[in-house]
């Protein structure tokens, strides 16, 4: 996978890496998904567009990974994969995801992305997340 879970003490804390932003922002998608399930060998079956401005690159990642997380908890739709394209403050992509089982037994139950220590850092290929769980 490409990210390593790094100490915390009450938290989630991880280190996404990625050759680009866009991939830095596909690969969160992926470790969010992966930390959720503990499995990223689903079928992605649903796709949903996403259109995010911001004035950030902070606020579009946290904006990204809680519409996930959004998605998780109000359609129960799981989305693993990502498509990314940043151009300026606007990201526009492809979520790729799987409808969950009513029985799943959640690995992690991620609640948010805050923005505690965040760190986005495209040129070293790295961005650093706590996850409130």
């Amino acid at each position: 996978m490409k990210y390593d879970i790094l100490d915390h003490t009450a938290d989630l804390k991880i280190k996404v890496y990625g050759n680009s932003l866009n991939s830095i922002f596909e690969n969160s998608v992926a470790a969010i998904s992966d930390l959720i399930t503990g499995s990223s060998s689903m079928e992605n079956t649903i796709k949903r567009k996403v259109e995010i401005t911001k004035q950030s690159v902070d606020d579009m990642l946290i904006q990204l990974l809680n519409d996930v997380i959004f998605y998780l908890e109000t359609e129960n739709v799981l989305f693993q994969r990502a498509e990314i394209n940043i151009s300026g403050n606007r990201l526009n992509g492809i979520l790729s995801g799987t409808k969950l089982p009513d029985n799943l037994c959640y690995s992690n139950a991620i609640k948010a992305v805050t923005y505690y220590n965040l760190e986005i850092s495209p040129e070293e290929g790295f961005a650093i997340l706590v996850l409130d769980v």
